[in-house]
């Protein structure tokens, strides 16, 4: 995420898990999307006083070159791993395991959970790719967060183990 592609989409909100208030700790940041790579952060870049929302730009490109040194770094040290994601296609996770397969020789299982609204229980989806175990999973918004219940269940058994 370079700067030349970034572009302001929105201007300032609240946001912190989508509780539009400063007293209950949001914060009010810009909407910036990547162009080159159609990637948008909603709570990253925070507003300042003269609306130059780029000024926040270095401390984020070192935050995220940082995260992903040390992404790279963990998978390159595992012998398992487990790739969560929420909401993908079938042909996104194709393309998500192909590339996966090229970031690491190591044993690896991709978990996708798409939310569905009006939802009673968690479902298998069978979609029949290799490592590959996708879920249907019951929410009220389409928001990653917020329904526990469905997470301990998709959840249960899976244990982190520190290598």
């Amino acid at each position: 995420m370079e700067l030349e592609n970034m572009t302001l989409i929105q201007g300032s909100h609240y946001n912190l898990l989508n509780d539009n208030s400063e007293e209950q700790g949001g914060h009010s940041t810009y909407e910036i999307k990547d162009t080159l790579y159609n990637i948008t952060s909603v709570h990253d870049f925070l507003v300042v006083p003269d609306g130059n929302w780029s000024i926040n730009y270095p401390e984020y490109k070192g935050k995220l070159n940082k995260r992903i040194n040390g992404f790279l770094e963990k998978i390159k040290n595992s012998n398992s791993i487990l790739f969560v994601r929420t909401i993908a296609s079938y042909e996104e996770t194709v393309t998500l395991k192909s590339v996966l397969s090229e970031l690491t020789d190591k044993n690896f299982n991709i978990l996708i959970v798409n939310l569905e609204m009006g939802l009673e229980n968690v479902m298998e989806q069978n979609w029949d790719i290799d490592g590959v175990c996708s879920l249907k999973s019951p929410h009220h918004r389409m928001v990653w967060y917020g329904d526990e219940t469905a997470w301990d269940t998709i959840l249960d058994g899976i244990k982190v183990n520190e290598s």
